[in-house]
């Protein structure tokens, strides 16, 4: 494993962006099928279904923010998304017949919102050296070229075959949410990785300290062995002077 700058996961993760990718990608799939078995529904009574959902959510996002007291993290935007979110629903309620008229466009919108997060979703696995980025890549292109057909109605695919733009949704909102899925799985791992990286850099250095506490100890016991032994030589060399001039004087 190369070596990383680590950074610590945060404690408090966008919860409300994750939630926001869950909810648009089963909406997709649920309004997909649901077009796909009953052509015959008229688009308003799904903006009236829609208006609700978003009105409901975005209640209780704001609510969710004073209730956890989200208020006291820095880079949380709970409240202005759930404001956000409740005028969008009041609007669609209220201008659904208008709204049904071009709902096309919203759908091809919504296929490019979720391009374009797939694509953030790419950089991610790509730089957390996950091998299913390329998966992912190629789930963004799909998608952000099927928003292109949709909004610009190329080749009059979705105008010809509503059936294309319904399926359309459906694999968006698979894909989305197979993408968010590769995330989890690889950040997961990835800071696992890291984790055991740096025990095993920790465990390499108490030994390395160990071993070099070890090598002190042995040097200064053999340098007290050899102050012994010059102290003993010293002592012997003393004693001998000693008696060879005590023989001279009784020579003398």
């Amino acid at each position: 494993m190369k070596n990383k700058k680590y950074v610590k996961p945060n404690e408090n993760p966008n919860i409300v962006g994750n939630i926001a990718i869950i909810f648009t990608s089963i909406i997709m799939i649920l309004l997909g099928l649901v077009l796909i078995m009953c052509q015959q529904v008229k688009m308003v009574y799904f903006c009236y279904g829609a208006g609700g959902c978003l009105l409901l959510w975005g209640i209780w996002l704001i609510s969710r923010y004073f209730l956890r007291r989200e208020f006291q993290q820095t880079t949380n935007y709970g409240f202005s998304f759930g404001v956000l979110l409740v005028i969008l629903g009041a609007v669609s309620l209220i201008r659904s017949k208008e709204i049904a008229a071009t709902i096309p466009n919203y759908m091809g919108l919504m296929v490019l919102a979720m391009g374009v997060v797939m694509l953030q979703n790419t950089v991610q696995l790509k730089n957390l050296e996950g091998k299913t980025w390329v998966l992912s890549l190629i789930f963004s292109m799909s998608a952000c070229f099927a928003s292109l057909m949709i909004l610009l109605d190329l080749w009059k695919v979705m105008s010809k075959w509503p059936i294309a733009l319904y399926s359309t949704l459906v694999a968006t909102g698979v894909l989305s949410l197979l993408s968010l899925v590769f995330v989890a799985i690889r950040t997961s791992k990835y800071h696992k990785e890291v984790a055991r990286d740096l025990d095993r850099h920790i465990e390499e250095g108490e030994e390395w300290f160990d071993g070099l506490k070890s090598t002190n100890n042995s040097t200064k016991d053999n340098s007290v062995n050899d102050n012994a032994d010059t102290d003993e030589y010293v002592e012997n060399i003393s004693a001998d002077e000693s008696e060879d001039s005590n023989s001279d004087m009784f020579e003398e």
